[in-house]
Order: structure tokens, then C-alpha cells, then sequence
């Protein structure tokens, strides 16, 4: 299960940024996005790009709520 688990970490990013960050193009790559008055907050599944992006490891929550929670887009 611990090898299962570390896979799915592996799997996903988690990308934080400002709300001009969140061009119609990166929203449509993230598998579930938020966004409030300061930024947001989204779960891509395969590697993203941008200068002002914020790139982290994702926890099991941040995952489980991207998929079940979170505004759904991309795949």
C-alpha cells in the first residue's frame, strides 16, 4: 500500500498562483482547480510550466479533494 501511495504522489503536482496566473490554458490542464480573492489553487497530473507558478508535492487530501470537491476541468 505505501508503494501505492508513493506513486500517487508522484503522479500529481499541486500548482499555486495568482489569479492572472490562471490562463483558460492552464485551467483546462488541471484536473480540479480553486480559486479565491487572493489566487489558486489546482491538481495537474502531468508536469506544468510557468514562472510564477508555484509547483508542490500534494498530499493525500489535496488529492482527494481536487477529484471529488474541487472545480472539475481538464481530463
Amino acid at each position: 500500500l505505501s508503494q501505492e501511495k508513493d506513486a500517487l504522489y508522484e503522479q500529481y503536482t499541486l500548482v499555486k498562483g495568482g489569479r492572472d496566473d490562471l490562463t483558460d490554458s492552464l485551467r483546462r490542464e488541471l484536473v480540479g482547480v480553486s480559486v479565491n480573492e487572493h489566487g489558486f489553487e489546482g491538481l495537474a497530473d502531468h508536469p506544468v510550466r510557468g514562472d510564477s507558478l508555484v509547483l508542490e508535492k500534494p498530499t493525500l487530501e489535496d488529492i482527494m479533494y481536487f477529484h471529488t470537491k474541487g472545480e472539475q476541468h481538464g481530463h
